[in-house]
């Protein structure tokens, strides 16, 4: 039987929480953070969706934001619920957001996204959407690749444990975010590490 992309993401982080701070702070995105928090009223809820160990939310907190995070993975929500006591964390599937509309001044996702099947992303964004206030501000990231990729690979950083990975290539997903309604602030490619990403900024309209 093949195995649920979610169990493969659950499992290889919760087998890597420990090392990933580590691999997590070679990845300063602080200038895409800022250009979030400049669009944010001072104080404003944001939610902080595949959240991981923390690292965007002990920013956000620091900030002066008050902070929800989710992540699929028990340990990594242990890990951030010791480091930022201040905020609200959840063991959930981002997937399944089930908040009240227009919860969120606004939404982050960092090396989050293409962890779920890209069959999916457009229902994701529109559930974005739907929990944002107009106006709203949303930032996330997928890989920079075209024409985008669906599959599990060996994830060689951390003694090569399998980890899902799934995005539509760049335009793709900026014309998604235009049909949910969302506003272009920004779409580019971000190199670090070795590595590039694709980080979007958008405005619920």
């Amino acid at each position: 039987m093949k195995k649920d992309p979610k169990d493969i993401v659950r499992e290889g982080y919760d087998k890597i929480a420990s090392q990933y701070d580590e691999y997590r702070d070679l990845f300063n995105n602080e200038t895409e953070l800022n250009e979030l928090m400049s669009l944010v009223k001072p104080g404003g809820h944001i939610l902080d969706a595949g959240c991981g160990s923390g690292v965007v939310a002990r920013a956000l907190v620091d900030n002066g934001f008050q902070v929800t995070g989710i992540d699929i993975s028990q340990k990594m929500i242990d890990i951030a619920k010791h480091r930022i006591p201040e905020a609200e964390f959840i063991v959930g599937d981002m997937t399944a957001l089930e908040f009240d509309n227009e919860t969120f001044d606004g939404i982050v996702s960092t090396y989050a996204v293409f962890h779920i099947p890209r069959t999916r992303h457009f229902s994701l964004i529109l559930n974005f959407r739907r929990i944002l206030k107009e106006g709203g501000a949303l930032l996330f990231s997928i890989g920079s690749k075209t024409p985008g990729t669906d599959g599990v690979w060996e994830w060689d950083e951390f003694q090569s444990v399998p980890m899902y990975w799934s995005y539509h290539e760049p335009p793709k997903t900026v014309e998604l975010l235009k049909s949910a309604n969302f506003q272009i602030v920004f779409a580019r490619n971000v190199g670090q590490a070795g590595e590039t990403h694709f980080w979007m900024l958008v405005r619920a309209k």
